[in-house]
């Protein structure tokens, strides 16, 4: 590594704690500005009781006391106390409900780039990007993305769910199956996403070391079916497998509703970036070599298109510790998202900030990620840093 991308990592590190430390700051301030309390949220208490409730949670301390606490819970990772339950702190809160919240929107999240990218490279691709299917596909993913998301829930299960009976209205996981069970639902979520990004990985690698053989295509089915099967062999054995099919059951409709609301935007964006390279020199270079359409728009085409989806993609990535609330609510899926609304309605401050917190701490480490992953792969970004700092 050179030293002009050393003094630019440091340089962007340091804007990263400036902007961190602000903005908690603003989100402190913020939240301390909303009128009312917790305590105020409590009916029949009388006045004695209510004003030794706010000295006990430190509600009447100085604004500068409790900013001080703030910032030390924050740092510290504890980050406070929540008011509803006395003596537990919201980073356990968040770690709990993180299982299931990732559950749903991290593998919503990379099937929408996935199938916005495959639909936006084709729709890019094509000779014709006007015509009849050009038009269908665009015009889908324009309705699917700006769809009121409590209509499309209610869609699905009035048809998949109560008419058809393929899957189930809501919840997580069906009480019945984990009666007596003793292995919890979360850490049984948790190898679920390990299996995923396991096998993500075990696909590309597959991929990556076989791409130069003859026959890559034959090696790859046949170690796709291995992958499968030894992932399906292994859940057998451990005895959770029907616990998982349980939970994938139940994951089935939501993550429908989230796929189908958020694919159009990675879509448009896949398709406009692939036509705006179509006249490229490279690209025009490439036909004239006799390349096939196809490998012309895979190899030349669709890879430098693919920088703003996933720089998109990163962006966006931290929101999924959110979640979507409307989802959640009418899945009655057990998330973050639900939990902020709780704490919204009844002004429970630390968890709202809590959450807050780490969504914006990962929001900024995803632009600090893209930024120096810009500077890696053009140097012109690294050296027209701050002047003071290329000596």
């Amino acid at each position: 590594m050179d030293r002009a991308m050393v003094r630019f990592i440091r340089y962007r590190l340091l804007r990263a704690g400036i902007t961190l430390l602000l903005f908690q700051t603003l989100l402190f301030l913020m939240l301390q500005a909303m009128p009312g309390d917790f305590v105020s949220t409590l009916i029949g208490l009388p006045p004695p009781l209510r004003r030794g409730l706010r000295a006990v949670m430190g509600l009447n301390d100085p604004l500068w006391q409790q900013y001080l606490r703030w910032m030390r819970d924050f740092f510290t990772g504890h980050l406070g106390t929540t008011f509803r339950f006395p003596h537990q702190s919201v980073g356990r809160i968040l770690w709990s409900l993180a299982p299931r919240t990732l559950f749903l929107f991290l593998p919503a999240s990379v099937l929408s780039i996935g199938l916005g990218y495959g639909l936006g490279r084709y729709l890019g691709g094509r000779r014709r990007p006007w015509d009849g299917a050009s038009l269908t596909l665009t015009g889908g993913a324009i309705v699917a993305a700006t769809s009121f998301p409590p209509w499309v829930a209610f869609l699905l299960v009035q048809i998949f769910a109560l008419r058809l009976g393929w899957f189930p209205a809501e919840n997580v996981l069906r009480t019945s199956r984990w009666v007596g069970v003793a292995v919890p639902a979360d850490t049984v979520i948790l190898w679920l996403l390990g299996t995923g990004a396991l096998m993500a990985g075990s696909f590309y690698l597959l991929g990556h070391v076989t791409r130069w053989h003859q026959r890559r295509t034959c090696l790859r089915r046949v170690g796709a079916i291995a992958l499968i099967g030894g992932a399906v062999l292994a859940w057998y054995l451990s005895g959770w497998g029907l616990l998982a099919l349980d939970l994938l059951w139940h994951l089935a409709l939501p993550l429908t509703t989230v796929v189908l609301l958020s694919f159009g935007e990675p879509m448009l964006l896949m398709r406009l970036a692939t036509l705006q390279v179509a006249d490229e020199d490279f690209v025009r270079a490439a036909r004239a070599k006799g390349l096939p359409p196809q490998v012309v728009r895979d190899r030349h085409m669709a890879r430098l298109a693919l920088v703003p989806v996933l720089a998109r993609f990163l962006i966006q990535l931290p929101f999924v510790m959110l979640g979507s609330l409307v989802v959640e609510l009418a899945f009655f899926w057990k998330g973050i998202g639900r939990e902020l609304l709780i704490a919204i309605d009844a002004h429970d401050v630390p968890v709202v900030m809590g959450i807050f917190s780490v969504v914006g701490t990962l929001m900024l480490l995803a632009h600090v990620l893209l930024d120096v992953l810009h500077a890696w792969l053009d140097p012109r970004v690294r050296t027209a840093i701050a002047p003071g700092m290329q000596r």
